[in-house]
């Protein structure tokens, strides 16, 4: 899911003739290659939600074709306080319409930005960051937990409220993980064992590039990326842009990213290591689950970092 901000976007919504169900647009929150987000209201209930339009061209690789889109089949069991709920979708015979729940607040992208800037003092930033990462863990283990591979764990699918709680040291209200599954709850069901097609070549896990498969690993190895641009500011593979670049980089065995110590010394060491494990390229190195990430990230919060 795209960024929760409506700052650098117009706030009246594009216009959709056809849509259905009593939802009016507000304003558009956030968009990515394949689709826009809108704040909007349900309006028989008043209730804020956010509904992600698909264009005709991405609806189709939902099971539609062209022209041609009958009501789907909708339904999502998942209910956990890390996953962001998905409560309908439907489609006008052109645009598909899904609708969740509204974060008010941004994606993990803004945080790894402004977290130097928002937490000046190293003990409380480092303290919310674990907070943070604890939290993201915890969805984790809940999906894969129904065998539900993500497949495209990365920044800008995490989303956090933008208010902060905590007697000791702030820490987000919200965190959710967002953008899963969705042929899945399009067509009645999930598919725990289909292919995730696509995705953010910067987060892939080498199998997923090499061998376009995704396991449980494979989050794994996406959160672990992701983590260490949380906690560094800085992408393990060197801050390299280019396609060529990066798949030598994320793809040789020779090379290793900086240890996150490295790069900003009030990281603790203990930090390191689980970071470093869970972007090991041969996956049989990594977690073995998500609860051995989360058990690690605990310990290293139980020493008052």
């Amino acid at each position: 899911m795209p960024v929760y901000s409506s700052a650098r976007f117009t706030t009246i919504p594009e216009r959709f003739g056809k849509m259905t169900r009593d939802y009016e647009l507000c304003e558009q929150i956030g968009e990515s290659h394949s689709s826009k987000v809108y704040r909007a209201i349900h309006k028989p209930t008043s209730k804020v939600v956010a509904i992600k339009v698909i264009p005709p061209k991405s609806l189709e690789k939902l099971g539609g074709s062209r022209g041609r889109y009958e009501e789907p089949e909708f339904h999502c069991p998942l209910k956990h306080k890390n996953i962001l709920q998905c409560y309908d979708f439907f489609t006008d015979g052109e645009r598909g319409y899904l609708v969740t729940e509204y974060v008010n607040g941004f994606n993990l992208r803004h945080c790894i930005e402004e977290s130097a800037k928002s937490f000046p003092d190293a003990h409380i930033r480092i303290n919310h960051l674990m907070d943070t990462a604890q939290r993201i863990c915890e969805g984790l283990i809940y999906l894969h937990d129904q065998k539900i591979v993500h497949g495209q764990i990365k920044p800008e699918n995490i989303l956090v409220s933008g208010d902060t709680v905590g007697p000791f040291f702030p820490v987000h209200r919200e965190v959710k993980i967002s953008d899963f599954a969705l042929a899945g709850l399009v067509k009645g069901f999930l598919h725990p064992a289909a292919r995730v097609k696509g995705g953010d070549i910067r987060y892939m896990s080498p199998e997923q590039m090499i061998k376009k498969r995704t396991t449980f690993r494979s989050d794994i190895f996406s959160l672990g990326v992701t983590l260490y641009e949380l906690f560094t500011g800085h992408s393990p593979w060197d801050g390299r842009s280019g396609k060529s670049d990066l798949l030598a980089r994320a793809l040789s065995p020779k090379f290793r990213p900086p240890l996150p110590s490295n790069l900003i010394a009030s990281l603790p060491g203990q930090l390191d290591s689980v970071i470093m494990k869970m972007v090991e390229k041969n996956e049989r190195h990594r977690p073995a689950n998500m609860v051995e990430v989360w058990l690690a990230l605990g310990k290293l919060g139980a020493l008052k970092i």
